[in-house]
């Protein structure tokens, strides 16, 4: 039946699996989006310190945005970061930054505050110099390290409570691409966030969360939608490690699929 709702377990590899839920309308997968955070937010809550969640751009906002205007929580107690960011205005659609300004509901405004990269100060000057997209990811990682609004550490990588990722249809995830320098380096630095100045996909210049530091993270959830994810879909949970989002895999954490139909259609 179409209205039907289906979870179940992929194998990602490891002997582990994700569970893995397909959604036949966006309002199914909101409502599951909704219990999902909510359950983690009050399991959390009863301890001193932020929640911390890290947001994708793409889709996600739209789809996210309305999902935190029924949450239960004190929005003082949450701490939003951008999983990866695009080096523009933040008036242009390709800023993340952006798109989850209008999309979330003011109340969660304040929590994103961190995430303004526009006013980060390595901008191309007058003088012709490039934008420098490795001083701004390390301001940026300096900015939620000294602030002690970021996540709790642990050794050394950030430990969000909740990070959402998208998939491109090349299999990309964060602003990490499949054969680029930074996948292809598995990323042995402790470095949190990195510059990227040669995304295949425009714009060129982003800074992204590095794999380490996303597989730190204590639940990480995809969100895909769209026909053109299947096939790279079924190859990522089969764990074929030429796509960045198949090296998604939380050292201690757990890790969930949230899909549409379509992105779902060769599972």
């Amino acid at each position: 039946s179409h209205s039907e709702i289906i979870t179940c377990s992929m194998p990602t590899g490891t002997g582990s699996r994700a569970e893995t839920s397909i959604f036949p309308t966006r309002e199914d997968m909101q409502k599951e989006l909704l219990k999902y955070i909510q359950r983690i937010i009050d399991d959390q809550v009863r301890f001193p310190g932020f929640i911390s969640i890290g947001l994708s751009g793409g889709s996600m906002p739209k789809i996210l945005g309305p999902v935190f205007s029924k949450l239960k929580i004190d929005p003082d107690r949450l701490r939003l970061f951008l999983v990866d960011e695009r080096i523009v205005e933040i008036s242009e659609p390709d800023s993340n930054y952006g798109q989850w300004m209008q999309s979330l509901p003011k109340a969660f405004h304040a929590c994103l505050a961190a995430a303004d990269l526009i006013d980060m100060p390595y901008r191309a000057d007058r003088s012709g110099f490039a934008y420098d997209v490795g001083r701004t990811a390390l301001a940026y990682e300096s900015k939620i390290k000294n602030h002690h609004i970021g996540p709790e550490v642990y050794g050394r990588f950030p430990r969000f409570d909740m990070l959402f990722l998208g998939m491109g249809p090349d299999g990309h995830t964060a602003s990490i691409f499949p054969n680029s320098k930074l996948y292809r380096l598995k990323m042995d630095s402790t470095a949190w966030f990195v510059g990227v100045d040669d995304s295949p996909k425009a714009p060129p210049q982003r800074i992204t969360l590095t794999m380490s530091a996303i597989n730190a993270s204590a639940n990480v959830a995809f969100i895909c939608t769209g026909d053109d994810k299947a096939t790279v879909l079924r190859a990522v949970l089969d764990r074929d490690m030429q796509y960045p989002a198949a090296a998604v895999h939380p050292i201690n954490g757990t890790l969930r699929f949230f899909l549409d139909t379509l992105a779902a259609a060769k599972l």
